[in-house]
Order: C-alpha cells, then structure tokens, then sequence
C-alpha cells in the first residue's frame, strides 16, 4: 500500500510540475481570431510560426505567431493598411509610433481584440538583413515588417 501511495504522489507532484492537459489559448486559438494572420498583399515570408502555451509551478508562457516579412513598400504604405484591416476585423488600435526607428525595430502599432494582441513593427535594416542571411529571402529586400499576436494564458486548462 505504500508503495502505491508514493507512486500516486509522484504521478501529481509531477501533473502539477509539468501542467496537465492543453494550455490556452493554443496557436490555433489565436489563428482563429479574425485578422490575427493578415500579411500585407504581395509581402514574402522570411521566417515565421508559433509557440505553444505552457503553464507549469513556475511560469505561464503565452503562445504567440509571430511572422518576419520581406515587402516592396515602406511603412508609409503597408501601416495604413495594417490600421484598416485590423479595424475591419474588430481590432481596436491601443496605440501607435510614428517615429522614426533607431538602431533596432520599432513599434509601429499595437491592437487589441478582447484579450487577444497584435503587434506591427517595422524591422531596422540592419535586422532585416540579419533574418534574410539567416534564413534566406527575396534578393534586394529593403523594408520588412513582423506581426506578433498573442494572448495570456488562461489559468485553467480546458
């Protein structure tokens, strides 16, 4: 019986470690949300994807897509567009940078839907480069842009 009752310990000190069934919102869950995968028309992925939400003792990690893209025009012309789109998905701007961009990305506007976010940045050209040697992507990229959606994790699994 002892033996039984340190393997029934075990099994949840190791549930409540390591989470026990699916954490939400899942990258499926954001996908779903309207709006959360629009890409400017014509724009080339350089590197994109998701991670899961994992929530354990000691952290809830969100899940998150996330895409880095190549495209033809500048900011002047792909953030409007952006602004517009997510607008008609229901998206509500909480703010937005007009500034100019130092050495790093920057953050060109950030939306809310419900709990869900979406993140615009304009990547330096110095990243750009970067993700293009690294990964590979269209010959004479000179501006890109990332999108980032996520959502806090919700705290009981479903």
């Amino acid at each position: 019986m002892t033996r039984v009752r340190h393997l029934l310990a075990t099994v949840t000190l190791v549930g409540v470690l390591t989470g026990c069934g699916t954490v939400h919102p899942t990258i499926k869950d954001l996908q779903a949300v309207p709006g959360a995968t629009l890409q400017y028309p014509g724009s080339v992925e350089i590197v994109g994807g998701g991670v899961e939400s994992d929530s354990n003792i000691m952290a809830k990690n969100p899940a998150h897509l996330g895409s880095s893209r190549c495209v033809g025009a500048s900011r002047e012309t792909w953030a409007p567009w952006f602004e517009q789109q997510l607008a008609a998905n229901g998206w509500e701007l909480q703010h937005n940078s007009t500034f100019p961009g130092t050495d790093g990305d920057a953050l060109v506007g950030e939306w809310r839907h419900g709990d869900y976010l979406f993140d615009l940045y304009d990547l330096s050209a110095a990243h750009l480069a970067s993700l293009v040697e690294q990964y590979g992507g269209p010959a004479g990229c000179a501006y890109g842009y990332e999108t980032r959606v996520t959502a806090p994790v919700m705290d009981s699994a479903q």
